[in-house]
């Protein structure tokens, strides 16, 4: 089965890593009054401070970021973000929430942008309006709809690494086979290396690449490690076969641990070692590389497959 990681978790990781480039992305011609060079502050404790009740909530990320103004001056601007993955009417409504909430406790400028990520053409929140006698309110915030972009948006700055991580997500909505997802993600993970980017920043956003969109099967997961290890150049390539060997390692002690297999359970660990040791011989491995990896004699690893024919047959 291939690794999967929460969206939430990846969105998050990706703001936080790559948040100059989410700016430049969003807003190229407000870049130069902001100085980065000072550093991003997240304020995850302080948002959760302001809403608690949002921590029951299945949404996917919310970030608050301060940033320091290039002026000089230690004034300082929160940036709030909301990344939004299913319909929600209440939406909008939230979002002015998050608004005066902040600016009450910090009084400083604001900034809102939701990047929706839902699948649905025609939900797309923009404002929150009040109405109640002759008291009339009307909040507007940023929003960027992923579902309703073209390919062409993502290469009007196509070496930005926020941008390539859009543009991998967007892909989301394109239900691509394996081998076709297999070739997009090596394209954007070249595009990626060949801009030049430091080493840590190429390495969070290949993450994003990798597990933002599932394979259908395993193999072409490690197929896409072994591809990647070629185009950095690394003089020894972890094989495919090494590669399915080891993920199916950690499945094995994975589901060792929680049947109980440290516990010296012996029952659950011959059921374990009845399921892999024909999953291990499907993929073409010898009964003498079963046996070194399960840590079993061979001729338990026959026995396995001998019983297993006889209950074919």
């Amino acid at each position: 089965m291939p690794r999967k990681i929460r969206k939430d978790i990846l969105w998050k990781g990706i703001l936080e890593d790559c948040f100059e480039d989410f700016f430049a992305f969003f807003y190229p011609d407000a870049v130069d009054d902001f100085d980065f060079s000072r550093g991003v502050a997240f304020l995850d404790k302080e948002l959760e401070a302001l809403f608690p009740e949002a921590q029951e909530k299945d949404r996917i990320a919310d970030k608050l970021a301060k940033v320091f103004t290039a002026d000089g001056h230690e004034e300082w601007v929160l940036i709030h973000i909301e990344v939004q993955g299913y319909k929600d009417e209440d939406f909008a409504r939230r979002m002015f929430t998050y608004f005066y909430r902040i600016y009450d406790r910090y009084q400083v400028p604001v900034h809102a942008i939701a990047i929706l990520t839902d699948e649905q053409k025609s939900y797309h929140p923009r404002a929150f309006e009040y109405h109640f006698l002759k008291t009339h309110l009307q909040y507007e915030f940023d929003t960027f709809k992923l579902r309703n972009c073209t390919a062409a948006d993502f290469q009007k700055v196509p070496d930005n690494p926020f941008s390539i991580a859009l543009e991998l997500a967007w892909e989301s909505f394109q239900k691509r086979p394996d081998q076709e997802l297999l070739e997009l993600k090596l394209t954007l993970i070249k595009r990626l290396l060949k801009a030049g980017h430091n080493r840590q920043k190429v390495s969070r956003v290949m993450d994003f690449i990798k597990f933002y969109l599932s394979f259908e099967h395993m193999e072409t997961e490690l197929q896409l490690d072994y591809l990647i290890d070629l185009v950095e150049g690394k003089k020894e390539p972890f094989g495919i076969r090494e590669r399915i060997l080891t993920e199916l390692a950690r499945q094995y002690k994975e589901e060792g641990l929680q049947e109980g297999r440290e516990e010296g359970r012996e029952e659950e660990r011959e059921e374990l070692q009845k399921t892999f040791v024909p999953k291990l011989h499907s993929k073409g491995y010898t009964v003498e590389e079963i046996a070194d990896f399960l840590e079993i004699t061979p001729e338990k690893a026959k026995a396995i497959l001998h019983s297993l024919d006889q209950t074919e047959g």
